[in-house]
């Protein structure tokens, strides 16, 4: 992930712990077995979760943000609140992913990470005027896609 990415930061930068000390990228695809590929990506955020110092559900700081924007396919939501290593499933309805998953943004930027720059958007552009889809502020929300 660029070598020096994990000691090149003052911990002031958009990218939160889990993104700056990944030694790899991966981005896992399902081979049509909807049930399994659940399983896998769930076994495989568990690691990363336990990785970051959350081996259980939840955390003071709330979820430390692992994912990145780059590869995000538009039909995804983040994983569930109640369980932070199951996907957000794909046949959820939009006021589902809204009321019982984590935004995009969340998973990319983290809890705290988010909150702060959720501020400094509200600062600079306090009407909104400038959005992207899942970008910080935007509130964009997947309808079921299966």
């Amino acid at each position: 992930m660029g070598g020096k990415q994990r000691i090149a930061s003052d911990g002031k930068t958009v990218q939160p712990k889990g993104y700056r000390e990944a030694a790899m990228q991966v981005m896992f695809t399902s081979n049509g077995n909807h049930t399994e590929f659940i399983a896998m990506i769930s076994e495989v955020s568990g690691m990363v979760l336990k990785f970051l110092g959350i081996p259980g559900q939840g955390s003071a700081d709330g979820f430390p943000g692992f994912t990145e924007m780059n590869h995000q396919p538009g039909r995804f939501a983040g994983p569930l609140k109640s369980d932070w290593r199951i996907p957000c499933p794909l046949d959820f309805t939009m006021e589902q992913r809204w009321t019982q998953c984590m935004s995009v943004q969340e998973t990319v930027w983290g809890t705290t990470n988010l909150k702060r720059l959720e501020a400094v958007k509200d600062k600079l552009d306090p009407r909104h005027l400038f959005t992207v889809h899942f970008g910080v502020g935007n509130k964009d929300v997947v309808d079921a896609v299966i």
